[in-house]
């Protein structure tokens, strides 16, 4: 009886701790998978696109871009796509993007 308290007690207290990236995420209002070399990405409409956590430019072509990520990538097809900005691992991507697709290893996505 006394052990299946315990036991009890101890899964309890598993489920209530966070991981330390979601702790340090909160604390620095930072999107815990940044911390954790993940990317964070954000549409504004059809028309914008900003991603953090690229590590480099793979292809880039007014109908085609490819992000490379820490694990994975990041395929954007459209029309009239233009890198606005690229800096410290952030860039914002501009045009008519038609198709936004990952590829890669799951737990990098």
């Amino acid at each position: 009886m006394m052990q299946n308290q315990d036991k009890r007690k101890r899964t309890a207290r598993k489920e209530e701790k966070c991981p330390l990236s979601a702790r340090l995420g909160a604390l620095l209002d930072v999107p815990a998978d940044l911390i954790c070399g993940g990317c964070y990405l954000e549409m504004r409409g059809q028309g914008e696109l900003s991603l953090q956590g690229c590590r480099r430019i793979a292809v880039y072509t007014p109908e085609e871009i490819v992000l490379r990520l820490r694990n994975g990538s990041v395929h954007l097809s459209g029309k009239r796509l233009t890198c606005l900005s690229y800096h410290a691992g952030k860039i914002t991507v501009r045009g008519w993007i038609t198709e936004i697709a990952f590829r890669g290893t799951e737990e990098g996505m």
